[in-house]
């Protein structure tokens, strides 16, 4: 029951991750996007029953997210002044 129960929230998370994806309501992407999910979802619980541990996170990887953020924050402005810029000043 528990397997189910695991299959059964991947599954509605998975699918609804597609449908915001495809951002259709159109029949066709819902079935695909059914038996997708059901798919991952079938793949999630065969990887944890054999990786034989729950899923965690080691937090110390998230160290690198306050340069990155920084980086991509400059990035962005450095974009956004040279895609505004008049055409003589970006060559």
């Amino acid at each position: 029951m528990h397997a189910l129960r695991r299959f059964l929230v991947w599954w509605v998370v998975l699918l609804a991750l597609w449908m915001e994806l495809v951002s259709s309501t159109d029949w066709s992407y819902l079935f695909v996007g059914l038996g997708t999910s059901a798919v991952a979802a079938g793949s999630a619980l065969l990887a944890h029953h054999s990786m034989q541990q729950r899923y965690s996170m080691d937090w110390r990887w998230a160290r690198w997210f306050v340069p990155a953020a920084a980086s991509i924050l400059g990035d962005t402005l450095r974009l956004t002044r040279l895609l505004f810029a008049p055409a003589a000043e970006r060559a």
